[in-house]
Formats: structure tokens, sequence, C-alpha cells
């Protein structure tokens, strides 16, 4: 009796661990897998503009300013867009990044830097937000500060036009993303 059940334990014991890793593969395919064409297009036509937040912050000294968030998104392509955001934090850290992020099968764009690691900045829409994700922490291990991070929203209604494109398309960011871009395309 004792063997029966430890077998059934043990086809157990591998179905879950089986059906894990299946879902471990969906997870990281659905930000390799390209998203809907037809979706990504409209999802950039929408979201394409300046999105700026301001509020109070402070230092641990007590000195009180104001901050601001920014996030430019400039359609490249059909299923692609420059993304640049500079977020500021509590006692003056900021996280600061910028590439081509592209529309995946995880229902996002999906900027991902040098292979040299994995970051998966991830910009969404969640209702009336535009979210940005940092699924693994490697994002901001390598472009925040100590009090960082990319958990932030900025609501649809703060998008802006931005009046400043001539600026973005000769700016150095821009076109050091959009090289990088080509090269792995």
């Amino acid at each position: 009796m004792r063997l029966l059940v430890l077998s059934i334990f043990v086809v157990f014991l591998y179905s879950f661990v089986a059906i894990a890793e299946d879902k471990e593969i969906d997870a990281v395919s659905s930000y390799e897998e390209n998203g809907d064409p037809k979706l990504a297009k409209e999802l950039i036509k929408k979201l394409e503009g300046v999105y700026k937040k301001r509020f109070n912050n402070g230092t641990i000294d007590g000195d009180k300013f104001v901050s601001e968030n920014v996030l430019e998104f400039v359609r490249v392509s059909d299923s692609a867009a420059y993304i640049k955001t500079k977020l500021e934090f509590y006692n003056g850290h900021q996280c600061f990044i910028f590439g081509v992020a592209e529309y995946k099968k995880i229902g996002g764009f999906v900027l991902k830097t040098p292979a040299s690691y994995e970051c998966k900045l991830t910009i969404s829409v969640k209702g009336d937000k535009l979210v940005l994700s940092d699924p693994n922490g490697i994002c901001r291990e390598h472009s925040c500060g100590a009090r960082g991070g990319y958990n932030g929203e900025f609501t649809l209604s703060s998008k802006r036009k931005i009046r400043y494109m001539p600026k973005i398309l000769k700016s150095n960011d821009y076109n050091t993303a959009l090289q990088e871009y080509k090269k792995s395309h």
C-alpha cells in the first residue's frame, strides 16, 4: 500500500514539475513572441506622446522639492516604439532607460536591453493607465538608484503631444536606440 501511495505521489510530483516548467516556458516566450500586429499599430497610435507626472519629493535631510517622472513614447514602426523614461524617487534617486520596445504576446511593449543582461521593461495599458513593469527586476539593477524601480504608472489622460520631436530625432539616445534595434533585426 505504501508503495502505491509513493508511486502516485511521484507521478503527481513529476506532473506538477512539468506543468510548472511549461508555464515558465510560456511566460518567457510571451516576452519573445510578437503580439498581434493590428493591435500593436492601434496602441502605438493611441500611446504616442509624452507622459509627465509631477509630485512633491524630499531628501533624508528634510529638503523638499518637486520631482517629475517622464515617459516618451515615439513610433518607430507599426509594432515598435522608442521609449525613454526618467523616474525620480526619494532622496534624489532616479531610474533612466531608453531603447526601442516591440509589441509582444505578453500584451505590452517590451524594451529589451543589451544581451549582457536580460532587462525586459514592459509598458502596457491597464484601464486608464500606462503601466511600467520590470518582471525580473534586472532593469532596476542596471539603471536605477537605490530607491528606484520600474513599477510606476502614468494616467493616459496625462499624455501630451511631443512638441520637441526634431530634438528627439537628433538626440544621441534616439539614434543609439535605433542603431541597436536595427542590429537585432
